[in-house]
């Protein structure tokens, strides 16, 4: 899968974005996996905050789900070796229901600040 790494600093925060589609026919399996399952399985990676999930609103584009999550982590590669070590385990089953050749997942750093948007110095 492979994760795009940032140096950052002591408690450094990160949004994670997931965007997934079920495969056709698939999307109550693949809703019930991710409510039920695996946010729970995510969640449980040390430094995860919170999880939330979207629907697209309207026609889908490429994408008709979306998941953020905010993470909080002083070491971003150990963050994500250990989601990496654990996909496919028993601490973190998948699905049939997911299309996996249209996942997409990054990490973003914030550029403003989260009340105001003043803008943040740029790394």
């Amino acid at each position: 899968m492979g994760w795009p790494y940032v140096k950052g600093g002591e408690n450094m925060r990160y949004k994670m974005v997931v965007l997934a589609n079920a495969l056709e026919g698939q999307d109550a399996e693949f809703n019930r996996w991710y409510d039920e399952q695996h946010l729970d399985d995510v969640k449980a990676l040390p430094g995860v905050q919170t999880a939330e999930r979207f629907k697209v609103a309207g026609p889908a584009n490429k994408w008709s789900y979306l998941t953020l999550y905010d993470v909080e982590t002083d070491d971003l590669e150990t963050f994500g070796a250990e989601i990496e070590r654990r996909i496919g385990t028993e601490l973190m089953p998948s699905t049939d229901s997911i299309d996996v050749e249209t996942v997409f997942h990054a990490m973003f750093i914030p550029i403003t600040r989260e009340k105001d948007r003043t803008p943040l110095p740029r790394m």
